[in-house]
């Protein structure tokens, strides 16, 4: 311990205020550096691109060219998308072959997984709307949910297999379905 009336001169001095004044020494330190040095550099980790796209898992989101704004999480998660934008699949092999539609949203193993160039679909569980290829604007919720519409648009269908059995060679089923 010190006295005041004792005088320090040098390491001294450093050891005793450095520990009271730590956080104004460190502002210093930072304040002297230059602005180049102070500026946080981001740089992309891997599972992100230039074009907003985030995507991780084996596989997932490996043909992208110019889609933007994906979202892809899970092994072959949107694998075969290449100029599809604002996607958002969560699950292995979700919008596996989408190519070019845009807005969709899959949640579950394989959900929208045959989807080419569907848009605006929403499929939340295992393979819902799993073998849509072209049809939009299909909301399925439950674990194969319009499994077999292929391209039929503007359906919904909520609950496990509800509207499964939708012949796939019927291109137009019946607007606004509903089955619960």
């Amino acid at each position: 311990m010190y006295h005041s009336s004792q005088s320090f001169t040098g390491p001294e001095l450093v050891c005793i205020l450095l520990p009271r004044f730590r956080s104004v020494v460190l502002m210093l330190v930072c304040l002297a550096l230059p602005a180049a040095a102070r500026a946080q550099v981001f740089t992309c980790p891997s599972g992100c691109d230039p074009r907003r796209n985030t995507f991780s898992g084996n596989d997932a989101f490996m043909s992208n060219t110019t889609g933007s704004d994906n979202t892809a999480i899970g092994i072959g998660a949107l694998f075969r998308n290449t100029t599809g934008s604002d996607n958002t699949a969560s699950g292995a092999l979700t919008l596996d072959f989408n190519a070019s539609g845009i807005e969709n949203t899959a949640v579950g193993l394989q959900a929208l997984a045959e989807n080419t160039t569907g848009s605006n679909d929403t499929a939340i569980g295992v393979n819902a709307l799993g073998n849509k290829t072209t049809g939009s604007n299909n909301t399925a919720s439950g674990v194969n949910a319009l499994q077999n519409n292929t391209t039929g648009s503007h359906n919904a269908a909520a609950g496990s297999n509800a509207l499964e059995l939708i012949p796939p060679a019927n291109s137009t089923p019946p607007q606004a379905t509903v089955r619960f």
